[in-house]
């Protein structure tokens, strides 16, 4: 019988970047350059959490995409009239694995043809 030593290390909270917008354009480059975001072909994968203190914090022009929490979160600051993600004028977008909080509206869903969600919260 082998035994395994038990490693315990301390957790580490990582504070949250804080954002303007950002902006998944229709080409599919991201501003700012800097936004938490990394991509691989049409998946748009956040890198960290992220606080937003403007009105709409995360702006997709581009169809056809995944946008992927990866677990993060994405937090408002309750500003009136403040949408978490806008996906108006788009279509065929799939967004998953989010916590979206302190938003007026999670979603600005103007015009979106599909919208699919999953494990969003």
């Amino acid at each position: 019988m082998f035994l395994m030593p038990l490693v315990l290390l301390p957790s580490v909270k990582v504070k949250a970047q804080l954002v303007n917008n950002i902006v998944i354009n229709s080409d599919g480059s991201i501003d700012p350059a800097s936004a938490p975001i990394q991509t691989n072909g049409n998946v748009y994968a956040l890198t960290d959490s992220i606080v937003g203190n403007d009105t709409n914090t995360i702006l997709v022009q581009k169809s056809d995409i995944i946008l992927d929490g990866g677990g993060f979160s994405l937090e408002g600051q309750g500003a009136e009239g403040s949408v978490g993600i806008d996906v108006s004028g788009v279509h065929n977008v799939t967004v998953q694995d989010f916590t979206i909080t302190n938003f007026v509206w999670l979603f600005n869903l103007k015009t979106l043809l599909t919208l699919e969600l999953f494990k969003t919260a």
